[in-house]
């Protein structure tokens, strides 16, 4: 309410100083003074479902599809990436055919709370385990992104929320950052390596080949324990990961979303990343 406004205005502004805030602009070069922040004071959209949608396939630009990802409730598990969020794949074409659909192990929405805040609610089995958009709402979604490239003239990343009466909002629209592997350079992945069997299967969230000592994350804090050249082993993908992504070969996770930042930041470091694997933390 408004009551707590200025409070929130403050906690937003604070984030420029985050030690994964503060660590970014350090790798890139960026000083405090240039970072002037603006806060957009929006009615919470009473969600049935959200996510985020890429206006090219990140991994695929030349593809000529778009993905969408999306969950239940706030979009807040979908971008953190503490839920496997449902996959959509869509042809830029004609009517917008759809290319594939990935159901997503939705255990949990993020819903606003009695008390105040927003908190993890758990779903059942039959909700979960229900795609969270129809093939005609991914199809208007579709339409709203290719629309929002046009007008920006370039590929977007866009976070969406659909409310309880069945109508989109863009939360935000932001330039969606690619792989850094060329095009030219971008080669099939290899069905199979020889003398090497495959473990898992999971979702890419930023192309490359890597190698290296497996390290298990338990938690945020044994981030300054991660040793150089390390793939990173986690349950859930999160940004805070960036804190050491100059220093290792690889990231896998259990859950998480290819759209999610996380996902972002990987491709830009050009960290190797796959995620959504299900169970890499007890098979590695």
């Amino acid at each position: 309410d408004r009551d707590h406004l200025v409070a929130a205005y403050k906690e937003v502004l604070a984030g420029l100083y985050t030690p994964r805030a503060i660590f970014y602009r350090s790798v890139h070069g960026i000083p405090d003074e240039d970072i002037p922040m603006g806060v957009a004071c929006i009615a919470m959209v009473d969600a049935a479902a959200s996510g985020v949608a890429c206006s090219v396939n990140p991994n695929r630009p030349e593809s000529g599809t778009l993905v969408i990802n999306g969950a239940w409730g706030l979009g807040v598990g979908t971008v953190g990436g503490s839920v496997s969020p449902d996959f959509w794949e869509v042809s830029k074409d004609g009517d917008m055919p759809l290319v594939e659909a990935r159901l997503g192990t939705k255990e949990t929405s993020v819903e606003p709370l009695d008390e105040g805040g927003i908190g993890p609610i758990a779903l059942a089995r039959a909700v979960g385990g229900a795609f969270c958009l129809t093939e005609r709402q991914v199809r208007d979604l579709a339409y709203i992104v290719v629309a929002a490239e046009k007008h920006y003239g370039r590929p977007q990343e866009m976070e969406w929320a659909l409310d309880k009466l069945g109508c989109f909002t863009i939360l935000q629209c932001r330039p969606l950052r690619l792989s850094r592997i060329s095009e030219e350079t971008r080669q099939p992945p290899p069905s199979e390596i020889e003398g090497h069997r495959l473990l898992l299967t999971g979702a890419s969230a930023s192309n490359g080949i890597a190698s290296g000592p497996v390290f298990r994350l338990s938690g945020i804090e044994d981030l300054t324990f991660v040793p150089d050249g390390s793939v990173v082993v986690a349950r859930h993908s999160s940004p805070q990961i960036v804190k050491v992504m100059g220093r290792v070969a690889a990231i896998v996770t259990d859950v998480g979303a290819t759209t999610g930042h996380m996902a972002s930041l990987a491709r830009e470091f050009g960290v190797p990343a796959v995620l959504d694997t299900r169970e890499a933390t007890t098979r590695l």
